[in-house]
């Protein structure tokens, strides 16, 4: 699982060295939990000392957010959410769709999710974080998408802000998802997957 951060002034980032902090720390968070990691731990993990880690990432918080942003990136790029001036409604909401669905059933995000549920009780500043890098980011750019296709008159819809949490929730509701969660029968098939996306942006757009 990858992702990324800011960087102090200094020598010049080790991209190399940052990927193996974040891999260590994303392998890290989701076998054993984010409580039970320590900045040590992911140390050791990424083969680097203490101090070299702490140039990079601040706490343990701010390499968590990074972790976050760095797979959300990787599924879902912003340069999923640009509108072409040729590209119906349809065709951009599918192509948002394939993407936001693509991570939801990453192995990586739905370990997550799982820890995440865990954490909720517990630790409601750290399930915060994780919202703001993740969630709200998608929530963000879709509704610069869907100002896009309004104004340019390909979608006709009176509340933008409304319908953002709608045409997530299609994903986030299905079935498909539900059970990946659940760990309940086997991986979903490609197809499966795509006549779904196809579906529910349909269903979206037809409301």
């Amino acid at each position: 699982m990858k992702i990324c951060c800011p960087f102090k002034r200094g020598r010049p980032i080790d991209e190399t060295s940052r990927d193996r902090i974040l891999d260590a720390a994303a392998h890290l968070f989701m076998c054993q939990g984010f409580q039970a990691t320590s900045m040590d731990d992911i140390a050791r993990d990424a083969g680097m000392s203490k101090l070299t880690l702490y140039r990079r990432f601040k706490d343990k918080n701010e390499l968590f957010v990074s972790v976050i942003e760095r797979k959300c990136h990787q599924f879902v790029p912003d340069e999923i959410f640009d509108v072409a001036d040729d590209e119906t409604a349809r065709e951009a909401l599918i192509k948002i769709g394939r993407a936001f669905f693509g991570l939801l059933l990453s192995d990586d995000a739905l370990a997550m999710q799982r820890m995440m549920s865990a954490e909720a009780v517990t630790n409601p500043k750290l399930t915060e974080l994780f919202y703001k890098a993740g969630p709200k980011r998608i929530k963000t750019l879709i509704g610069k998408t869907f100002m896009n296709l309004i104004e340019s008159s390909r979608l006709n819809i009176r509340n933008p802000e409304e319908e953002i949490p709608m045409f997530l929730a299609l994903f986030k509701g299905s079935d498909i998802y539900m059970k990946a969660v659940l760990n309940i029968g086997s991986k979903p098939k490609k197809h499966d997957v795509e006549a779904y996306i196809l579906s529910a942006v349909d269903f979206f757009l037809k409301r």
